[in-house]
């Protein structure tokens, strides 16, 4: 719980400097390019930054169900990872990684990365749906 806590801390300050909307600030200083050749990059560099945070909320209070059985929250929370990996983090992950920075290892990486983020929150959402969940 104390290592969940700092890590998330980290990636919500992390987050909250992409606050307000801003083409200018930190990390779109470098993608300046992408910015201003490709309207849709800064939407989908922000739709994947800022849900990613949830996502990875949405995570870790998903497993409180096996501490504090809380069943129907966990049935909520995971509907509501799934929707938001499915159709917002991993897509905007995977445009993101085609312009990643340095070459096409970075790239591929990053791409890879976002279709099995996808890939497996899929397999999961299947399995769930046909209550084959395994055991911890």
């Amino acid at each position: 719980m104390i290592g969940f806590g700092y890590f998330f801390w980290l990636m919500l300050q992390i987050t909250l400097e992409y606050i307000p909307i801003s083409p200018e600030v930190s990390f779109l200083q470098i993608k300046q390019t992408e910015v201003s050749h490709r309207p849709e990059y800064l939407y989908l560099f922000y739709t994947h930054v800022y849900t990613s945070i949830f996502v990875l909320l949405l995570g870790f209070l998903a497993i409180l169900r096996k501490d504090f059985g809380l069943k129907s929250l966990h049935k909520n929370i995971g509907k509501s990872y799934i929707f938001v990996v499915l159709c917002l983090s991993a897509p905007s992950g995977v445009y993101m990684g085609i312009f990643a920075n340095g070459g096409f290892l970075s790239k591929f990486s990053f791409i890879i990365l976002g279709i099995l983020w996808w890939i497996t929150t899929f397999k999961a959402f299947k399995l769930a749906k046909q209550k084959k969940i395994p055991p911890p």
